[in-house]
């Protein structure tokens, strides 16, 4: 069973630890930021970037380098944009920003820079 909140999740102390740990901070000021996570298959990676993106209350979309391509990325950003600009972005507690996770970093730089 996957962890679903960063209570839940076990380990990395230094990033979800009590006090000031950066995830914790990210969660409690509820602000859009980039990150991004770097690790073996099956570490949790995917499950953490749910996990923050749920808490801030951001859209998760998930892309994977294997299966999606440079208009999936241009889709998803024009995606958000409209949400933004029709007030669902995240600035104020009604508004909701988009999280995109994208994984496989090596295979997807290759295929952008393809166009």
């Amino acid at each position: 069973m996957r962890p679903q909140t960063l209570d839940e999740v076990i380990g990395q102390s230094h990033l979800l630890g009590e006090g000031e740990c950066c995830f914790r901070q990210i969660v409690r000021r509820g602000e859009p930021v980039s990150f991004i996570l770097w690790g073996p298959p099956g570490t949790g990676k995917t499950t953490l970037a749910r996990i923050i993106a749920r808490e801030v209350n951001a859209e998760f979309v998930e892309l994977s380098a294997v299966t999606s391509g440079k208009k999936d990325v241009e889709r998803v950003i024009e995606h958000a944009r409209q949400n933004w600009n029709l007030g669902l972005g995240r600035f104020c507690l009604s508004m909701r920003s988009t999280a995109l996770i994208r994984r496989s970093k090596m295979r997807f730089c290759r295929m952008l820079r393809a166009g």
